[in-house]
């Protein structure tokens, strides 16, 4: 008796640990790639509304840049913290251009520039360009080398973001406001620290200093790591 017990208590415990493992349900590729139109709208405080879709254009070109230039120059990895300062400073670029139209949120660089007749989705491509343009050559020293495909991509990309704007009174205002809204940015961050935020580290040999462990110890596998991260990514996009 006491082995049945035994025996059904066991059956028992394990219905219910596969009840309890339920498979999480996930979005469908379709889901993510067709948000719905709603996403896109934003009306400000009544200028009208203003689409979403060159703001994530660019957010995603600025993604590319990086990718595209990892992959053509593994031996020269883009440090973490000039990737994240880059992708922040297109983004600001963009919003505070869109803030000079639609002041609907607080500037960050970009103050006293309201342009209600620039064009948004000039001022935004224009912005996020002239941020990035900047960065080529320098966002993975010591190779500082910033394809030349990609280069094309981005000009490529910012003549026909600008193509797209019929008004061409809005447009060469959207342009300027770009124009001045990456200024902004660039010249305010331009002394902050970033060229002393990666330094060379000595492991010690005593206990309680620093010491490289398992990957990063090891240059060649790491490298290894990072290209096969890299050709990842690129396989998503």
């Amino acid at each position: 008796t006491t082995k049945n017990n035994s025996w059904l208590c066991t059956i028992v415990t394990l219905l219910l640990i596969l009840a309890s493992c339920k498979k999480e349900i996930k979005p469908t590729l379709q889901e993510n790639i067709s948000p719905p139109a709603s996403r896109f709208d934003n009306n400000g405080n009544g200028f009208g509304t203003i689409s979403a879709e060159m703001v994530l254009r660019w957010n995603k070109a600025a993604i590319d840049v990086v990718n595209k230039t990892q992959l053509a120059i593994p031996d020269a990895p883009i440090p973490p913290f000039f990737e994240s300062r880059f992708y922040a400073m297109v983004n600001i670029a963009m919003h505070d251009a869109l803030n000079n139209i639609v002041p609907k949120y607080k500037t960050y660089a970009l103050s006293n520039s309201r342009d209600k007749n620039a064009d948004a989705d000039a001022a935004v491509a224009q912005a996020a360009y002239d941020v990035i343009v900047v960065h080529y050559g320098a966002l993975n020293p010591p190779a500082s080398v910033t394809p030349q495909t990609v280069k094309d991509y981005i000009s490529r990309l910012l003549q026909q973001s600008l193509s797209e704007v019929g008004d061409a009174g809005a447009k060469s205002n959207g342009i300027a406001l770009g124009h001045l809204s990456a200024k902004a940015i660039l010249t305010k961050r331009a002394n902050d620290g970033i060229a002393n935020a990666m330094y060379p580290i000595t492991e010690g040999t005593q206990p309680g200093q620093f010491r490289f462990t398992f990957p990063f110890n090891s240059p060649r596998l790491t490298r290894l790591l990072f290209q096969a991260c890299m050709l990842f990514q690129a396989g998503e996009t």
